[in-house]
């Protein structure tokens, strides 16, 4: 298999300035063996001193094929060979000589069992020697190339490359694998670290369809299958810092892929305004009869999450980028607002609403362009959970959710209370009249009360430091709340406990609020508008002599 070369094999004796008790320096030795995926009588293997040879008979005969690389330099390394998936006679042959300062690309492919080879990577088309490759086993115009300088993708099968963004530095990439059931493509580096392309089928998409599908103004990608994934701290530090290493984690929810096609700046034009368009789906769609909620002229962005029914369960705002790009769904439903002092939803959907495992159909609209994909949602396939469990969960969601509605509808009454009652003393600090100057003494009573129900809720503003009261409301209600999120609605019996306190606080702090606005603050409305108030006042025109 190799050239077998004495003077190259004595590093017992010298490794070069020392010698080589590591066998780190080893020369003629094969690199590469790469059984065929289509038949176990065909096998490739290929060296670190230029050799590479083929067998079609189960080792019986083989043939040395190196020769037939054009321009390949003599005695470079061939560190790996890919074989394709796809056809029988097809393989990708990776070789570099930067041992020798030959710093050049080199990547060969054939379709013939070796016959003939094409070289497929050269310096024009990519700029760092090349270290792997790996084809893709569903579409095979879709190539990945792991160089000394980075990641470079083609979706004409090595016509054209791309390097990669900028989110992948400019590391060496040894080796590359397709995760196939999740369709993620896995780098490893020189940097001693993997690197996962999370959800390579946009790019399958583009290489099936070629560059003509860059024309559309707006793509929604087929999002792989939405797990709603049980998550727990490991046993052991809790507070790393330096003292431990972790990896970056897959993101929460569903990743959504889509294409937004760069406007072009030409001010000489005027913009023409195209009907919308929708791309065909797959033909294992179901057709479903479903009323999208589209407006006619309507502009922005809007991302729409139905379910076979057709109803609409979540609505988002996402800000789209151009190019192709991605956002998340956190695979909740729409939910209920939380008290808060201040509007964080800023006027925007709340999430954390359950959501039931099943097939849901996405619509995503920019202006004009529309275009609709499904998606499967489906528990954490790691734990057992049962239909029974699974509408018990939903329920105990659901009823919790509608507490924090009602909490949320009492607090919004003392924060509105509150406003009123600020301009209710400005108009009356702004009378003469002695009985509504009385009943500025009251309107500050009225604020000792209100401030003291809303401390029932939260902590009043202003509080130095780090400062929790778990006994408060939102305090009992997010302790509560953390004993069933992340696992589909189930609880334990501490749980339990846990949510029938807030339960009972809830029901005291809201009765408390009722009595406060159907006595003090219904006796001081009643009295408030039998006044006679000068609110505008009369004022009669300067005279001038």
């Amino acid at each position: 298999m190799t050239t077998n070369n004495e003077d190259k094999l004595k590093q017992n004796e010298s490794g070069g300035l020392t010698i080589d008790a590591t066998n780190a320096e080893n020369h003629c030795t094969i690199l590469a063996i790469a059984p065929s995926p289509h038949d176990q009588d065909v096998i490739w293997v290929s060296t670190d001193d230029g050799q590479l040879h083929i067998t079609q008979d189960g080792g019986e005969n083989w043939q040395s094929i190196g020769s037939r690389l054009p321009g390949v330099p003599k005695e470079a390394w061939i560190p790996q060979i890919e074989l394709s998936k796809i056809n029988k006679g097809e393989a990708f042959v990776v070789v570099n000589n930067y041992r020798k300062n030959d710093w050049s690309a080199y990547l060969y492919h054939t379709t013939n069992f070796g016959q003939s080879f094409t070289r497929i990577v050269n310096d024009n088309k990519v700029k760092d020697f090349v270290c792997s490759i790996v084809q893709d086993p569903i579409e095979e115009n879709l190539l990945f190339l792991g160089t000394d300088g980075g990641l470079y993708f083609s979706i004409d099968k090595g016509g054209n490359w791309i390097k990669w963004g900028e989110d992948l530095p400019n590391v060496q990439v040894r080796d590359m694998k397709i995760q196939e059931d999740f369709h993620d493509l896995v780098l490893g580096t020189f940097g001693r670290s993997f690197w996962v392309l999370d959800d390579i089928r946009p790019l399958r998409q583009l290489a099936k369809d070629g560059k003509g599908m860059l024309k559309n103004e707006l793509v929604l990608f087929d999002p792989p299958t939405g797990y709603k994934v049980n998550t727990r701290s490991y046993q052991g530090i809790r507070f790393y810092a330096q003292g431990t290493f972790v990896g970056d984690n897959k993101a929460r929810g569903a990743q959504i892929r889509y294409w937004l096609k760069p406007e072009k700046k030409d001010e000489s034009k005027p913009a023409e305004v195209k009907p919308a368009k929708k791309r065909k789906k797959e033909a294992d769609n179901p057709p479903i009869e479903m009323e999208e909620p589209k407006e006619e002229g309507k502009k922005g962005t809007h991302f729409y999450v139905m379910d076979m029914k057709g109803d609409t369960v979540r609505h988002l705002e996402p800000e789209l980028k151009e190019g192709l790009n991605s956002f998340r769904w956190n695979l909740d439903a729409k939910g209920v607002k939380s008290p808060a002092r201040s509007d964080w939803y800023n006027g925007k959907e709340p999430g954390n609403g359950p959501l039931a495992p099943g097939r849901y159909k996405l619509v995503l609209e920019k202006d004009e362009w529309r275009d609709t994909s499904f998606i499967d949602v489906k528990f954490d396939p790691r734990i057992d959970r049962d239909e029974a469990k699974v509408k018990d969960g939903i329920a105990n969601v659901t009823d919790f959710n509608e507490w924090i509605e009602k909490c949320t509808e009492a607090w919004d009454q003392l924060s509105k209370a509150k406003k009123k009652l600020g301009t209710a003393e400005k108009i009356l600090n702004a009378q003469e009249d002695s009985i509504a100057k009385e009943m500025v003494t009251e309107v500050k009573d009225l604020h000792t009360e209100l401030d003291s129900l809303m401390e029932l809720f939260m902590m009043p503003e202003g509080v130095k430091g780090i400062q929790r009261n778990p006994n408060n409301l939102t305090g009992k209600m997010w302790g509560a709340r953390g004993y069933f999120r992340g696992n589909g609605g189930l609880y334990s019996k501490n749980g339990e406990i846990a949510i029938n306190s807030f339960k009972a606080k809830a029901r005291e702090t809201i009765d408390a609020c009722n009595a406060f606005f159907e006595g003090p603050w219904q006796q001081f409305d009643a009295k408030f508008n039998e006044l006679t108030l000068d609110i505008l006042g009369e004022y009669e025109p300067v005279k001038i002599e």
